[in-house]
């Protein structure tokens, strides 16, 4: 076993980035479920818990154990003194770390080791060095790695360099992990009639984690008697007068998934980078509470290893300031995003004539939430992504009732729309669009059926549809612009569902930039701001009036269906007025 010691670069860890990433999950967390509520009066009677609460908590993984009640008074009423930190400032200690076949303390083989160390912010107590661990001269128990079996990291604080008969802290942590390996690319190719798909072993596979992070917070020097935090005394050691330790924490925070090295006999060596630093307890604090919701949302499904690898790298490579800024922008997109479906339903429930609307757009945009949907289904999505979808879809299934109808086996228009002159500007603009998307989608399909791989041909179908959609789907959306300029008017447009959807776009279009995607995905943010800019202008050069109602029957301080019952009225008002005179008598003779 060799040792170098390295001096590794700057990662750009800081407390900012900790504090906004505590701040976000927290901020959804109370958004979403909120805040939790103690309800004043006499204690609650402990009742056998239900069925779903006992799922819910197996599913939950293993907390730390409780920590113990301490009375904040003697039987004399007399308060006690307060907790003390066992661990005075400048504390001298040793660090060892060993490993083992188990949690055991016997049979341990060093590791790593670190002496004069005081418990302090010192720069002098920051340490990094790099191990390799060669197969040919590992031990008994290192060669359990390369078995697909666990072995155990035993971090000790000592008071001088002898270990590890007396010791002031001890924990164990794993030194591997089971994990999956990335699943290539499913399908075959189908023009290749004896090309068969790779079968996929799921297996976990032992994956050796590559850094060794050891933290040791600086916690106050004292706590008020049965006031620490539960979130800090279920981690720390007291003894029988109630002072404690702080606890020996193997950092994970920053270890990214991918970086994970798989175990096989192909690996001779394996690096581990070791590193030991005082941290401040609310930094501390945070990413253990970060840590364990993690733990949570893979143990419920909730979050997969490469989003929680994106987020991690997200706050490595930008600056705190652009974080603040993506916090404030995602909650924004979060309420533009319910005012747009919340005034696009009721611009739609309140239509009563599609005169200036393209019905083949709301088709259009029935379709591809369609494709999409298929899509997803067919990749396997997670069900909270195939929710958003599906609502997506039932909402623009319900906009295409408001412009066809079903009758007699057969599909019919609109009545209004199907007898004003939008038609014949929709028949124009779709035709012409017809023959310039037919060969991009023949193009295209021919394309991804020779280079990529595919399940099978309705999976080729429904991803070359998708591809496309992706592609060149903001061409479908250019029949609107040409009805508006045909009509010179766009007073019959849904304004305030456009703008909050523009404004997720925009949001949407940062977020793009900052969060890896690929390429495709992020010229598809643009499509949205090109259509919306191009019905902006058209806005600008066919002003509306908002004072009148408009040639639709919108606007003004009147709907549709006043304006029509003032002219039933007004046209029944005559025949009333006929009913009403009396014939003249006839002229004595």
């Amino acid at each position: 076993m060799a040792e170098a010691e390295e001096e590794q670069p700057d990662n750009g860890f800081g407390l900012q980035r900790v504090v906004m990433i505590f701040l976000i999950t927290q901020s959804m967390t109370r958004l979403l479920f909120g805040a939790p509520q103690t309800a004043p009066g006499a204690p609650i009677e402990e009742r056998e818990p239900s069925d779903f609460e006992k799922w819910a908590k197996s599913k939950m993984p293993e907390q730390p154990p409780p920590a113990p009640r301490f009375a904040s008074h003697d039987m004399d009423g007399v308060r006690l003194p307060p907790h003390m930190n066992t661990w005075g400032e400048r504390h001298r200690f040793w660090l060892h770390a060993f490993y083992g076949c188990s949690n055991a303390t016997d049979d341990l083989t060093a590791l790593w080791s670190e002496g004069d160390l005081d418990y302090s912010f010192d720069s002098s107590n920051a340490r990094t060095v790099t191990l390799q661990l060669w197969r040919h001269n590992a031990s008994e128990c290192l060669q359990r790695v390369w078995n697909n079996q666990t072995i155990y990291l035993h971090l000790f604080a000592t008071a001088n360099e002898t270990c590890c008969s007396t010791y002031d802290m001890h924990s164990v942590h794993e030194l591997t992990t089971y994990k999956q390996l990335p699943r290539g690319k499913k399908g075959r190719s189908l023009l290749d009639e004896a090309a068969e798909e790779a079968e996929y072993d799921d297996r976990p596979v032992i994956h050796w984690k590559p850094s060794l992070d050891v933290r040791i917070p600086m916690l106050p020097p004292q706590f008020p008697r049965g006031g620490i935090p539960d979130p800090i005394s279920r981690l720390l050691t007291f003894d029988n007068s109630g002072d404690y330790l702080p606890p020996l924490h193997k950092d994970e925070f920053w270890l990214l998934h991918k970086l994970l090295v798989p175990v096989n006999d192909t690996v001779e060596a394996l690096n581990l980078t070791c590193s030991f630093e005082i941290d401040g307890t609310i930094k501390w604090q945070l990413k253990s509470s970060m840590e364990q919701s993690w733990r949570q949302q893979a143990k419920l499904g909730m979050g997969s290893d490469g989003e929680n690898d994106m987020l991690r790298e997200m706050l490595l490579e930008t600056q705190p300031w652009v974080l603040v800024v993506t916090f404030i922008v995602s909650i924004l997109h979060t309420v533009f995003e319910f005012l747009a479906f919340r005034n696009n339903v009721s611009f739609w429930r309140n239509k009563k004539t599609l005169v200036g609307l393209s019905a083949r757009t709301i088709a259009w945009n029935a379709l591809c939430q369609l494709i999409v949907m298929l899509y997803l289904l067919d990749n396997d999505t997670s069900w909270m992504v195939l929710f958003s979808s599906g609502m997506g879809l039932l909402t623009e299934i319900w906009k295409l009732t408001k412009a066809v109808t079903w009758e007699n086996g057969s599909i019919r228009l609109e009545e209004s729309y199907a007898e004003s002159p939008t038609k014949a500007y929709d028949d124009v603009a779709t035709s012409h669009l017809m023959y310039s998307l037919a060969p991009l989608l023949v193009g295209y399909s021919c394309y991804s059926l020779v280079t990529d791989l595919h399940k099978g041909w309705y999976s080729w179908l429904v991803s070359s549809a998708v591809g496309f959609i992706y592609a060149f789907g903001f061409v479908m959306m250019t029949p609107q612009l040409y009805i508006n300029y045909r009509l010179r008017s766009v007073a019959h447009l849904p304004w305030r569902a456009m703008v909050y959807k523009s404004l997720n776009t925009f949001i949407d279009d940062i977020f793009a930039f900052i969060i890896k995607q690929p390429t495709l995905r992020r010229l598809a943010c643009l499509r949205d701001d090109v259509i919306f800019l191009a019905t902006l202008y058209q806005r600008w050069i066919y002003p509306i009036d908002k004072s009148r109602i408009n040639e639709f029957g919108q606007g003004g301080d009147e709907d549709a269906d006043e304006v029509d019952a003032r002219k039933l009225a007004a046209a029944e008002r005559p025949l009333a007025v006929l009913d009403r005179v009396e014939p003249a008598e006839a002229p004595a003779s």
